[in-house]
């Protein structure tokens, strides 16, 4: 699937089924972490452990998003679908769908799955308790089929 480019707000695609969740703020706050496997192996008469390389960890990144305004429940709703599979009557048919995050350089051509949304806190409720703002994070794990190497990661 061919999918567009934005560069002026964080937008989420289903890499499936093309829908687009975009935010209405770019994340007040975006951490990146990559983890690797190392153990430790302890050495009689030494003062530091030797470490063992053993794979890769994960790639996390989570986005603080804030939303605003009447209607903000769909667009949590839309996020927490991406967390949930796809089955065909009572059997799975597919896990959740894996996603691309779209923020200009930030982020291009990786794709990811969505690990959890959560909402911090609803405020600011109307007259028929809907909120009309709420703070959500959204963490993603990097989805890799084949192993990247020190030059690929490098760009």
């Amino acid at each position: 699937m061919n999918l567009p480019e934005s560069k002026e707000k964080v937008t989420i695609v289903d890499t499936e089924d093309g829908t687009r969740i975009e935010a209405q703020y770019n994340p007040s706050e975006v951490t990146d972490e990559k983890t690797a496997g190392w153990a430790s192996q302890k050495v009689p008469g030494m003062s530091h452990p030797r470490y063992q390389f053993g794979s890769g960890g994960d790639r996390t990144v989570t986005l603080k998003l804030e939303f605003y305004g009447s209607g903000i429940l769909s667009d949590i709703k839309s996020l927490r679908s991406l967390c949930y599979p796809e089955n065909g009557g009572s059997m799975l048919k597919n896990g959740p769908h894996k996603v691309k995050i779209l923020f200009g350089p930030i982020f291009t051509s990786e794709l990811w799955i969505v690990d959890s949304v959560k909402v911090r806190q609803f405020y600011k409720f109307s007259p028929g308790l809907d909120p009309n703002r709420a703070d959500v994070d959204v963490t993603f794990k990097e989805y890799v089929d084949s192993s990247k190497n020190i030059g690929s990661a490098r760009g």
